[in-house]
This record gives structure tokens, C-alpha cells and sequence, in this order.
């Protein structure tokens, strides 16, 4: 029982990267190559320049997709904040003191 669980495993692993193979090749009209990959990383990594400054909006490590802050993006009166959010004030406010 355990020897056929076990290729029944090896089967779908198999079968997973075969069809995903396939359709690399059908998006791309190539065949996967790890060179290749390899190559176009390094290429991205030697690049001098970044285009963050030319991004509308950008990740962030904990809210997902936030608008760049260097942008110049607007909503009528409003533009984006320094974190990214768009806001007229400071997006983090004190908290008031209450009077009793």
C-alpha cells in the first residue's frame, strides 16, 4: 500500500512540472531554460538604475501595494503622503487628550 502511495506522489509530482513545462512553453513560445533565468537575474541585478522612481505604486512589506511617495499622483486636492497613502495630513495622528 505504502509503494503505491508513494508512486501515486511521484506521479503527481511529476505530471505538475511536465504541465507547467508545457505551458511556460506555450506562454512564452520557448523552452524553459534555468540559464537563461539565471542570466536575466543577473542582468536585473547589475542594473545601476532603479525604477522605483518611475513606478505609480510599489510594494510594501507589510500593506501590500501602496502609491509610490515620490509620485506625483493626485485625487483632486489630494496627493500621496511620505507613506504612501493618499492623504492631506500625516496618515499617523496623536491621539487627543480628554478633558473630564
Amino acid at each position: 500500500m505504502k509503494k503505491i502511495v508513494f508512486a501515486y506522489i511521484v506521479f503527481l509530482l511529476l505530471s505538475s512540472e511536465a504541465i507547467s513545462f508545457i505551458a511556460y512553453y506555450i506562454y512564452q513560445g520557448k523552452a524553459f531554460s534555468y540559464s537563461e533565468l539565471n542570466n536575466y537575474r543577473t542582468s536585473i541585478a547589475s542594473q545601476t538604475q532603479s525604477n522605483f522612481a518611475t513606478q505609480p505604486i510599489v510594494a510594501h512589506p507589510y500593506l501590500g501595494n501602496v502609491h509610490n511617495p515620490d509620485s506625483t499622483a493626485r485625487m483632486g486636492e489630494i496627493g500621496v503622503n511620505e507613506y504612501g497613502f493618499m492623504d492631506d495630513k500625516n496618515s499617523i495622528q496623536k491621539r487627543q487628550k480628554i478633558n473630564t
